[in-house]
Order: structure tokens, then C-alpha cells, then sequence
């Protein structure tokens, strides 16, 4: 995520929960709520609290707006 974030910009990349068709899950994650998880991580990382909230769901809730029109 870091990288990405170094790379793209804080505005290109956002976690997704779309867990169906992979053969296994990550060390200690069982479910999508599992998610939660990342955010202290991401801090841990040195992404700032902005970019945390973008990444964890403002980045989607921008796409969503910008695809519907809403």
C-alpha cells in the first residue's frame, strides 16, 4: 500500500473486501471485518491519518460518486 501510495498518489489506491475466488486468506485475517486491521497498520507504515481514511474508504466513496453522479 505504501508503495503504491509512493508511486500513484494517496488518491489511486483503496483496500477492497471482494474475498471470493482467492485460495487462501492473509496470516490472521478470516473475514472482510478483518479489514479493521489495517488502519493502525497503515499508520505503523507512516501514512498519515488522511491517507489512511482514503485508503480504507474515502478513495471508493469518491469513485462511486464520480461513476453514478451522484
Amino acid at each position: 500500500v505504501v508503495h503504491a501510495v509512493d508511486v500513484g498518489g494517496e488518491d489511486c489506491i483503496g483496500l477492497g473486501c471482494d474475498l471470493d475466488g482467492i485460495a487462501f486468506l492473509p496470516d490472521g485475517m478470516e473475514s472482510v471485518a478483518d479489514l479493521a486491521f489495517f488502519a493502525p497498520l497503515l499508520r505503523d507504515a507512516g501514512l498519515g491519518e488522511e491517507q489512511v481514511e482514503k485508503v480504507c474508504w474515502r478513495n471508493f466513496v469518491r469513485v462511486f460518486r464520480e461513476v453514478l453522479g451522484a
